[in-house]
């Protein structure tokens, strides 16, 4: 029987129209919140409708807590926040032969919706002398583990990318935002046929592996805000690991200053907040379902 990892992102959701979509705690992160769960919803139905098992959605934005998991249908495993090994972010491998990915975007330093590459603070990240996708580190993580990419969904940018790097996957892009509520819902649609097609007719790609060498080099906003906020710095490094190459950026994205025995300790500052953001947005969403 097929099992089916769903990694699950903001940006390239059906919801998120601006750069405020997909900023914590903020009106229109939490009405993008709600679309991304309906958007993981949609799809999530229509794979159980195949009898595929177990279904595994991974909240993969920002503190790893977006989705309201009483709007997601029942016997599903969702997972969120972040673990530290490992898969960074996920933890312990899935039980999962296929990998998903909604509501991706673009490469940074690429014209896309919303265009980055773990953080916007990467102005520009390149391996190799290209443009790297977030797709990229997934899909190579769980490489490792045997399970194949098999469908993506983002902006039309974002699936480009996707689709080039990762050779046969199946791509689904979402619409010039912001949609009306109608238009939403035929996309939805449309999504879940998608993403059935490539669940029974399409022939996933083998496990992503990239092998090295790797020749990284980042433009990096070294202080967001404050006196000094706009400077910016290149970095390079060469690595043979591409596990190695994930977790370095890792580091420069999330935790550039916290020794490396206190990330645990961090990931758990950071799920205590996740979870407390995302109570808040249930409470300022009120019966019409807008957020107050």
């Amino acid at each position: 029987m097929m099992s089916i990892v769903i990694l699950a992102d903001i940006e390239g959701s059906s919801g998120c129209t601006d750069r405020e979509g997909a900023r914590w705690l903020t009106r229109d992160w939490i009405a993008a919140c709600r679309e991304m769960t309906f958007d993981v919803r949609a799809v999530v139905v229509a794979l159980q409708a195949l009898g595929i098992a177990p279904i595994t959605v991974v909240d993969f934005h920002r503190t790893g807590f977006n989705l309201f998991s009483e709007l997601l249908p029942p016997g599903i495993r969702l997972r969120q926040g972040y673990r530290l090994r490992p898969i960074p972010g996920l933890g312990r491998p899935p039980e999962a032969g296929r990998a998903f990915f909604l509501g991706m975007h673009a490469a940074a330093g690429t014209e896309g919706f919303l265009a980055h590459t773990l953080t916007s603070r990467f102005r520009r990240l390149t391996v190799n002398g290209r443009p790297l996708a977030e797709v990229e580190l997934f899909a190579g993580s769980l490489g490792a583990w045997g399970i194949r990419p098999t469908f993506f969904s983002g902006c039309p940018v974002a699936c480009d990318q996707a689709a080039a790097r990762i050779s046969g996957l199946a791509v689904h892009p979402v619409p010039s935002r912001p949609m009306t509520k109608a238009a939403r819902e035929e996309w939805r649609h449309s999504l879940a046929e998608a993403a059935s097609r490539a669940a029974i007719k399409h022939e996933a790609p083998p496990p992503y592996r990239p092998t090295g060498p790797f020749h990284v080099q980042f433009r990096w906003k070294t202080h967001p805000e404050g006196a000094q906020a706009g400077r910016e710095e290149e970095t390079a490094f060469s690595t043979n690991s591409f596990a190695d190459l994930y977790w370095r950026l890792l580091r420069q994205a999330y935790f550039p200053s916290v020794p490396p025995g206190w990330l645990p300790l961090a990931l758990r500052a950071h799920a205590v907040m996740g979870r407390a953001g995302l109570a808040l947005a249930r409470r300022r969403w009120d019966r019409t379902g807008d957020p107050r």
